[in-house]
């Protein structure tokens, strides 16, 4: 008859038995932890940081990209979207009966001092969604686009980002700054990102943690005290607002598109675009040209000959164009004292509506968009985004 309890069991006096279930536990742990770290030898594991700039941002994996947005961040009222978008979620593979509009950019697109569905890609979306007939297909209109990224990075990102939604249109929001090459933000994060290091290396240095870290176990699960900088301690040198506070801004973005190396990569970025979208099937391209706030009025703007060099290029490489400054300078006087523009670069609520019915003006011009510009008719302008967007602020 076997025995009832582990006293009879084992021939172990009552008063040890605590001792040998102890050891017991200990021994349990210890072989735990030697399975966890041969895994971690075998499977190359270490200490890891990943370090994030005002919520949002973090270094990529992408050499191209040097840095992306991090998903499920806080979004203001909204989170960063699971596929790195400052957007809703997205079914892939794309619905039967959906037109995709991916748009891209910079902080022109991402517009951090806006909420997201007021930004001119969501904009855009709300004015298809309330205006397309019902027999139109459902539109919608990822936004893909990034603070501080250059062309390049721009292009890059429809590559690896952008083409999973299957896109039926991509726009690219073109601003005069996307030909800067030394990316100011890249190199805050990247600088972050060693200073992290170095603390997490002296950390792991010093006292016990110095014959400790040889295990790995240790290294992943200890964690160090890491002193990041504040938001406040990164300021990046933004090139074109320090040349705008010189009074100087005009000469600065001539610079960027005459000198061979910034030019030749925005040259670059959209012979890449072409490649990218050639297909099959092959998408359409509009690369929207953003004018800069201009104090002295837009009949006066005098950067007009670099937006043309930009349109040149563009459709060079087989994409449609929409110069924005005609339609700024056209709702200018139209609409005498509304203001499109928060600072130098970035549209504010207005401008971003402007910019969505241009779009909207422009796509049913070039039959873009099938089966919706016949009741968007009662919307358009004739030809004429201002007028279009005074019909929808009146």
């Amino acid at each position: 008859m076997s025995p009832d309890n582990l006293e009879e069991a084992l021939p172990i006096p009552p008063g040890r038995l605590w001792l040998f279930r102890l050891l017991c536990v200990a021994g349990g742990v210890l072989l735990g932890a030697a399975a966890v770290e041969a895994c971690l030898v075998l499977f190359d594991v270490g200490p890891q940081l990943n370090v994030v700039y005002a919520e949002n941002y973090r270094l990529s994996e992408n050499p191209v990209l040097r840095y992306e947005l991090v998903p499920g961040s806080p979004d203001r009222a909204y989170r960063i979207s699971s596929a790195g978008l400052r957007d809703r979620e997205f079914d892939v593979p794309k619905p039967e009966g959906v037109f995709r509009i991916v748009v891209l950019g910079d902080s022109v697109a991402y517009a951090n001092h806006l909420y997201r569905d007021q930004t001119h890609p969501k904009q855009l979306e709300a004015l298809l969604g309330a205006y397309a007939p019902p027999e139109a297909p459902r539109f919608e209109v990822p936004n893909l686009g990034v603070h501080g990224y250059s062309a390049v990075q721009v292009v890059e990102s429809l590559r690896v980002k952008g083409l999973r939604f299957q896109p039926d249109l991509v726009i690219y929001g073109y601003v005069l700054n996307d030909p800067l090459l030394s990316n100011p933000f890249a190199k805050a994060l990247e600088d972050m990102n060693r200073r992290a290091e170095k603390q997490l290396s002296d950390a792991l240095a010093r006292g016990l943690g110095r014959h400790l870290s040889r295990f790995r176990l240790y290294a992943v699960l200890r964690p160090p005290r890491i002193d990041l900088p504040r938001d406040s301690d990164l300021k990046w040198a933004a090139p074109l607002l320090a040349a705008s506070r010189r009074g100087a801004e005009e000469r600065y973005l001539r610079w960027l598109h005459a000198d061979p190396e910034a030019w030749g990569s925005v040259s670059a970025a959209l012979a890449d675009l072409a490649g990218i979208t050639a297909g099959p099937p092959p998408i359409p391209v509009l690369v929207l040209v953003f004018p800069i706030e201009w104090r002295a009025g837009f009949a006066a703007y005098p950067l007009g000959d670099v937006h043309e060099k930009v349109i040149r290029e563009a459709r060079r490489n087989g994409a449609a164009t929409l110069d924005l400054a005609p339609v700024f300078a056209r709702a200018e006087a139209e609409l005498p004292g509304t203001t499109f523009f928060t600072d130098l670069v970035h549209t504010n609520v207005a401008g971003n509506r402007l910019v969505a019915t241009a779009i909207l003006e422009w796509a049913c011009d070039a039959d873009a968009l099938p089966g919706a510009c016949r009741t968007l008719s009662n919307l358009r302008g004739s030809g004429d985004p201002a007028a279009a967007f005074t019909k929808l602020v009146d």
